[in-house]
């Protein structure tokens, strides 16, 4: 049970700092990282696993930027 609620509090801590970062974001339309994408992206878009995303992020590069678009390079 203690495992689940560090679990939990580790991923409370990631969400209440995407939430800080996307108001921030939205406000001043700062450069966002791969990362800052791949967090977004499993947030808003398709919740996914820690170890799809590291894959995601140790793997280059697997997000480009295409006609004015950001998105996953098909592999």
């Amino acid at each position: 049970m203690q495992r689940i609620n560090e679990e939990a509090y580790d991923a409370s801590v990631v969400y209440n700092g995407y939430q800080v970062y996307r108001k921030r974001f939205l406000k001043d339309r700062t450069p966002i990282t791969p990362a800052q994408i791949a967090v977004a992206f499993s947030i808003e878009v398709a919740p996914l696993s820690h170890i799809y995303l590291c894959e995601i992020l140790n793997t280059s590069p697997v997000i480009e930027y295409f006609e004015n678009k950001t998105q996953r390079r098909s592999v």
